[in-house]
């Protein structure tokens, strides 16, 4: 009995340490923890009742003030250790040193899943062997909103599910909101964020792009073309066609956001009444104009919009060292708006002209500048390029900085076809988007930097979708370093062959020096 009760001690800070430790592994109180807890100290007090002479004998020892310090910074450490645990456990960090952010989610991504107002249940059907990095992608989005729930599937080992979703192929992934289905074969970041833009809209809103005036074609692969800008829209699950406007003589209903990118001949007076008519029961118009060509000021005059006829030179250094021309400016400067929210990439426009708001806008439009080129002297914009010696000219050149990109927008009053006591006006938007340039979205220029984030973002602020409005992930660099058969072998005779034997020799001879 004796030495039951000398041994108790012990045992009961033997079961507070447990159930102290359980505490730093569940993160929660069970009642198994309740349970040791309070047997531990039960125990304790026991011993100390039994053993109350020696006890305050043991109190009074040195050794007993120096082990009771020792044993005090223990149980401080470990209370911090898991306060530590219980705060990383409930506020997630993570910390991506990689250069390009390999590991974490884009803004638009981070924007999508956060922008959830319900669940949406995600099931990856991968082998064992590949579920590594599929989980660590996933667990991504749901570290960013509970309301992203996902599962791996091991399709070998639930044919039932194989067959319920109709799963033909490993690698499928399958997006479910509400009674929606969505699934994609590919396990990139685009392709998942692709998959939630898709699973939770609504509906499928269309973008036309005219044809007809000498604009380049949406599926032309050639540097020229806007085969990339097409592809880009279509991701942010829109639907693209062309349209024959002079045919139609009007633009469908169906028409999100209209695009006039690049037209070489001016519009028939019948589209110009047809947009008209559509920019007035609160239409979307994005224009992409070149120096030289068609400025549409029959149009664009009357919302507000000044385009100029110039060409902007910026003589700064720094795009030059892209390699850019000075007629080809590198744009950093943004005015503060929805579109350029968080926008901290770099723009590159090919031979652009002003585009700057008119100084006494119709009376409803706001108008406001997107972009602007660096200041004077080193940009302006040149009226005639045709001279010897391209330099600014007082009084009829535009001094920088100079916009080139502009918006505008309407609050339109719409009537219903039939006014009852339930039905009222609706107060809705025209949006106007004008560039001065249209070659930064071709597909010679799409992927340059934030060339194709700032179209997109200006798609989505028109098509009044704002939270596409980010920057969209990127593809992994490609940093392999291709190496000639003489630098392989310069490498492998220095690192594998000299190096070590310089090594050795020099060992042998500080060895035979010392004998």
């Amino acid at each position: 009995m004796k030495d039951w009760i000398k041994y108790s001690g012990y045992s009961g800070l033997i079961l507070i340490l447990i159930s102290l430790l359980m505490l730093a592994v569940t993160y929660s109180w069970s009642l198994v923890n309740w349970i040791l807890l309070g047997i531990g100290f039960v125990l304790i007090f026991l011993f100390m009742g039994k053993e109350q002479k020696n006890v305050k004998q043991l109190l009074t020892t040195r050794s007993f003030k120096y082990s009771s310090n020792v044993v005090i910074i223990f149980l401080i450490v470990l209370g911090i250790i898991v306060l530590i645990n219980i705060i990383l456990v409930r506020h997630n960090f993570r910390w991506d040193t990689t250069k390009g952010k390999l590991f974490s989610l884009s803004q638009q991504s981070k924007k999508i899943v956060r922008s959830l107002a319900e669940d949406v249940y995600v099931t990856a059907f991968f082998r064992p062997a590949n579920q590594k990095n599929i989980e660590d992608l996933l667990s991504e989005y749901s570290n960013h909103s509970n309301r992203f729930k996902y599962e791996i599937i091991d399709p070998d080992a639930n044919p039932g599910l194989v067959k319920h979703y109709n799963i033909e192929n490993y690698g499928t992934i399958i997006f479910e909101y509400k009674d929606r289905i969505e699934r994609t074969k590919e396990s990139t970041e685009q392709e998942i964020t692709n998959g939630l833009i898709k699973v939770t809209r609504e509906a499928e809103k269309k973008i036309y792009f005219t044809m007809m005036h000498g604009e380049s074609d949406i599926d032309d692969i050639n540097p020229e073309g806007f085969n990339e800008a097409r592809k880009g829209i279509e991701t942010e699950n829109y639907k693209v066609e062309k349209l024959f406007l002079a045919e139609k003589q009007k633009v469908p209903e169906d028409c999100s956001v209209l695009i006039i990118a690049g037209p070489k001949k001016d519009l028939l007076e019948v589209e110009y009444q047809a947009i008209n008519q559509y920019l007035r029961k609160s239409g979307k118009l994005l224009v992409l104009l070149d120096p030289d060509q068609p400025d549409l000021n029959k149009l664009l005059g009357k919302w507000g919009f000044e385009i100029g006829d110039n060409t902007i030179i910026d003589t700064s250094p720094v795009g030059q060292l892209f390699g850019a021309g000075y007629g080809s400016p590198l744009i950093a400067n943004y005015e503060s708006h929805k579109i350029t929210e968080d926008f901290n990439l770099m723009t590159i426009f090919r031979l652009v002209r002003s585009v700057t708001p008119a100084t006494e806008p119709d009376s409803g439009i706001s108008v406001k500048s997107l972009a602007y080129t660096s200041e004077f002297p080193a940009s302006w914009g040149e009226t005639n390029l045709v001279e010897e010696e391209i330099q600014f000219d007082e009084g009829k050149d535009l001094k920088g900085p100079v916009s080139l990109a502009a918006v505008a927008e309407k609050e339109i009053s719409i009537q219903p076809d039939s006014i009852t006591e339930n039905e009222s006006s609706k107060i809705l938007k025209t949006r106007i988007a004008v560039f001065g340039d249209s070659d930064f979205v071709t597909n010679a220029y799409y992927h340059f930097q934030g060339n194709g984030d700032l179209f997109l973002n200006t798609v989505s602020w028109l098509a009044e979708q704002g939270d596409l409005i980010s920057i969209r992930a990127k593809e992994p660099e490609d940093n392999r370093v291709s190496l000639t058969m003489q630098q392989s072998q310069i490498i492998f005779w220095f690192g594998v062959v000299l190096l070590p034997l310089s090594i050795l020799v020099t060992g042998i001879v500080i060895y035979v020096h010392r004998k």
